[in-house]
């Protein structure tokens, strides 16, 4: 061979070899650190938080309709879950079960917006009970999960959760937003397992139809309370038919202002520009409402005191109260009802309105005699920073307990008060 060819190749070998081994090692350290800036960046997600309002893109198995204000969930086992904020219903069905209907309802109103408590439960449109805890939970036969959580059992749903395997939403109840969403998400165990579930319930597929059921309950994370209580059955053979197993004879019984006086002097009261406030979800007010200046502004009959006329301030304090309960503690400052005790003391509203319902008795001797009078006492407002605006005192004149035919009955007598410039001192005790 002619050495030059041969050494002509040598040196082609040679400058192949500078060409590609350079784009070889190139090639191969941009695949490192690629990978590299991958698992750096999984390093760094961080855990959502919850309650900003700030809505992402839904992913996975939820979705989301703004025209219809609702949000539809399916389970990668054909379960579904459809929140309709218009109808204030959420229900849940099942593709191995068309007839299935379970539904979660009841309206509480605040600040003028009508939201869903998810206080009544139904199976196929038969209500079975109410919510016991303050979280709601039912777990799908493949293991999905959906939680709906409030501050009381009461209380509206502020945010709903969904698990599916790695699969993770939280929706704001509040604002109605998807605030996190992911279809492979590292934080699923962790959100779950800080989050109670409250009353858990489940359904089971049975040869004749199907068993809804509770068996567990976790109000504090992590201390799991197994019971498996019975709450209803379906049948394949008769689908309308539907069997209520749960034992719902001494349900709480929320109080309402017509427990305490006739529902004409409700509307007396409202006429004369008494706003009275219902439900379960008032502010917590613990403290003192200071009326000052305290003003006449009506009485049924009438008095002798001209309307408008400035009287001395009145002071009222609260205490005892406690989220989603509605007995309180009320006491009256400045030498108000001195004459009268206190037999019991709610609190009902929503939102920040608030009205306070107090039940006097009287005691008087007249001329020899025992005489009883009866009152309730209705204070409502609006808690506003750190006042407490539009206070109204109304006081009502109830039946007596004990009659005395020597002495006119009270029932149905008005009064009502108020804080002239419509803001009241409010301080803690």
């Amino acid at each position: 061979m002619d050495n030059r060819i041969f050494y002509s190749e040598i040196l082609n070998s040679l400058n192949m070899r500078k060409i590609l081994y350079p784009l070889f090692y190139f090639m191969f350290f941009s695949f490192l650190f690629s990978g590299c800036r991958k698992e750096e960046q999984k390093e760094i997600e961080t855990y959502p938080v919850f309650g900003t309002c700030e809505p992402v893109t839904a992913k996975g198995g939820i979705s989301q309709s703004i025209p219809d204000s609702s949000i539809t969930f399916m389970t990668s086992g054909g379960g579904k879950v459809l929140i309709d904020q218009k109808r204030h219903i959420i229900s849940i069905s099942h593709k191995d079960y068309p007839k299935l209907q379970i539904q979660f309802w009841g309206i509480i109103e605040i600040e003028n917006r009508r939201m869903n408590s998810a206080y009544h439960e139904s199976l196929n449109s038969k209500r079975i009970k109410h919510k016991n805890t303050a979280h709601r939970t039912i777990v799908f036969p493949d293991g999905a999960k959906f939680t709906m959580l409030a501050d009381s059992a009461f209380a509206p749903l502020k945010a709903a959760t969904f698990y599916d395997g790695n699969e993770c939403h939280h929706i704001n109840l509040i604002c109605n937003k998807l605030e996190y969403s992911s279809s492979n998400s590292s934080f699923a165990k962790q959100i779950d397992d800080t989050e109670p579930d409250g009353e858990t319930a489940t359904f089971e597929f049975t040869e004749t139809g199907l068993l809804f059921v509770n068996i567990y309950t976790e109000e504090i994370a992590g201390e799991v309370n197994e019971n498996r209580v019975l709450l209803g059955e379906l049948f394949r053979d008769n689908p309308k038919h539907v069997n209520d197993y749960y034992d719902e004879s001494t349900p709480p019984k929320d109080k309402v202002l017509t427990d305490i006086i006739r529902s004409q002097d409700v509307a007396e009261l409202e006429a004369q520009g008494m706003i009275l406030y219902d439900g379960t979800n008032p502010p917590i007010i613990n403290g003192r409402i200071k009326l000052s200046p305290y003003r006449f502004d009506y009485a049924k009959p009438s008095l002798d005191i001209a309307i408008g006329k400035i009287l001395n301030d009145v002071s009222v304090d609260v205490s005892d109260q406690v989220a989603g309960k509605q007995d309180i503690k009320v006491s009256f400052a400045d030498n108000f009802l001195k004459d009268e005790s206190i037999s019991s003391q709610i609190i009902i509203g929503s939102g920040n309105n608030f009205t306070l319902c107090i039940k006097t008795n009287e005691m008087k001797n007249v001329e020899g005699l025992l005489v009883f009078k009866n009152y309730a006492y209705l204070i409502s407002g609006t808690t506003d920073g750190a006042t407490i605006k539009n206070v109204k005192l109304a006081r009502v004149g109830l039946k007596e307990s004990i009659p005395n035919a020597d002495s006119p009955s009270v029932e149905g007598n008005i009064e009502i008060y108020s804080d002239s410039d419509g803001k009241s001192e409010w301080t803690n005790l």
